[in-house]
């Protein structure tokens, strides 16, 4: 991969590819990150919005994968790069953010808001490069996270009966319903009266 980058991009903005890696004391890639030339056109045209999300260690390399999407002025998702990183640290967090933090500078572009989930390295990374931008919580971790407190508060067990199962499966589902018609409206107004 990292020939094919190298062959194809570079860290400046006429290349195919915009990529910056770091490699260790053995020459083995430690930090990766990389964009594809069209994200980078959408980006510059809707740079308010980034989010970000880890997943972790699904990929071959055995590494945390770093994915950062864009959102466009019509609500619609584009990725706009990806990182490889050795871990979740907050060093390791660093180099990813700084990465982005470059290509707003270097489009001369303003961030207004980032979307993460908790992850405390990550956060504090953000704060660092991006110190007076807001950041808030993703609503689909927001949404299993209420789901976890729903499943706590109303449990279900196998020597349950039937009946005592139901109606706590019911008092789940009426919740979630009614949290679902909440997160989803546009204004303060709007979702004070779906919660009433």
């Amino acid at each position: 991969m990292l020939k094919a980058l190298r062959e194809h991009g570079g860290n400046d903005l006429e290349s195919k590819y915009y990529f910056a890696h770091e490699e260790d004391d053995h020459d083995h890639v430690k930090y990766l990150f990389f964009a594809h030339p069209e994200s980078l056109k959408y980006f510059q045209k809707n740079p308010d919005i980034f989010l970000l999300d880890c997943t972790y260690k699904t990929n071959k390399f055995k590494m945390p994968f770093l994915h950062a999407v864009d959102v466009t002025n019509t609500g619609h998702n584009f990725e706009l790069a990806y990182y490889f990183l050795p871990g979740e640290t907050e060093g390791d967090y660093n180099f990813a953010i700084r990465q982005i933090h470059l290509l707003y500078s270097r489009y001369n572009i303003t961030l207004k808001v980032i979307i993460t989930d908790k992850e405390q390295a990550l956060k504090n990374a953000l704060r660092r490069y991006f110190p007076l931008v807001p950041q808030l919580l993703c609503l689909w971790h927001i949404a299993k996270n209420a789901l976890t407190h729903v499943q706590d508060n109303w449990i279900i067990r196998a020597d349950q009966m039937d009946e005592e199962k139901t109606k706590a499966q019911e008092h789940r589902d009426n919740f979630m319903k009614r949290w679902a018609d909440c997160y989803s409206q546009k204004s303060s107004k709007k979702f004070t009266a779906a919660w009433d």
